[in-house]
């Protein structure tokens, strides 16, 4: 195992967790070639958070556990390789302790990092009116989230769009959330199209000015026929049904008896995802209304 290229060991480091409570990598052997070029390589390592002050409308950016933004990104660095994830707010927000930046940089940043060894998080918030500086920045992001946020989120429903048709082809989250924001009927198109990449994830989608439709469900279930996938999603009745027991009709080629609190693979409706054995398929779909998850109908 000692014999193998440097890069290649490097690149399976930048992949390890790091234990930032104990501030240590994770073991790789006392005396191995691996762990040397690890403690080498984990000096490096560092995290990006990109800020947008939606207020002052202000771009910040944080580099941790390192901020000089040159030492990663000037034309030559290698260390840009080192960034083990990006996560990217935009709402309200506290500057102390961030570094500005220009937008050159940003764009530097936003090229660089489209793709990090780790999976990179999305939180969009409190947008309450229509913005240019925030829109253009939401239709240029791209990257491999495993987390997005949209909440709280106004007239800004077409960049939303757009973010999706950036970033799902790239990799669907395994945790994916939008409430009280405005959206297209295509962004809920683009989510179903891409419905079984969103293997054992979660879906929170409600609250919004659009809503999933029955044929939106139908779709899911139909690709879920076709090859079967673990995705929990919690959304609100489809307009023009009023009581889960309504949306038994269409959907009874699917779902035979059961309980209507919570749509699933019938046979095991009360089970979480996360509670599921290894090798499980399921769907798992809560219906909700403003307050909470229907009761169950039986």
């Amino acid at each position: 195992m000692d014999s193998v290229p440097v890069e290649f060991i490097e690149n399976v480091v930048l992949r390890l967790p790091w234990d930032y409570k104990n501030k240590r990598y994770v073991p790789l052997g006392k005396d191995s070639v691996w762990k040397a070029i690890a403690e080498k390589t984990e000096a490096l390592k560092t995290e990006i958070y990109i800020n947008l002050n939606t207020k002052k409308n202000r771009l910040s950016m944080h580099v941790f556990p390192n901020n000089y933004f040159d030492k990663y990104f000037c034309p030559g660095s290698r260390l840009k390789d080192k960034v083990t994830r990006r996560t990217i707010y935009i709402q309200p927000c506290d500057e102390k302790g961030y570094v500005l930046m220009s937008e050159d940089q940003l764009n530097t940043v936003l090229a660089a990092t489209t793709f990090t060894p780790q999976l990179q998080n999305l939180y969009i918030g409190t947008l309450k009116s229509w913005k240019q500086p925030v829109a253009a920045l939401i239709q240029r992001i791209r990257g491999n989230f495993g987390d997005i946020s949209i909440c709280d989120s106004r007239k800004h429903s077409m960049e939303i769009e757009r973010l999706f048709v950036n970033c799902l082809p790239l990799r669907a989250p395994s945790n994916l959330e939008i409430y009280n924001s405005d959206i297209t009927p295509r962004t809920l198109d683009l989510i179903v199209e891409h419905i079984a990449d969103f293997n054992k994830a979660y879906l929170k989608i409600y609250n919004n000015s659009c809503r999933f439709t029955v044929r939106h469900i139908l779709r899911i279930m139909e690709a879920w026929e076709r090859k079967p996938f673990s995705v929990q999603i919690q959304c609100e009745l489809p307009f023009g049904f009023h009581t889960l027991v309504e949306l038994q009709r269409p959907l009874a080629r699917y779902f035979k008896g059961g309980r209507y609190g919570s749509l699933s693979q019938w046979g095991r409706p009360e089970n979480r995802i996360d509670q599921l054995p290894s090798g499980t398929h399921d769907i798992f779909i809560v219906i909700m209304n403003f307050v909470g998850v229907l009761p169950p109908v039986y």
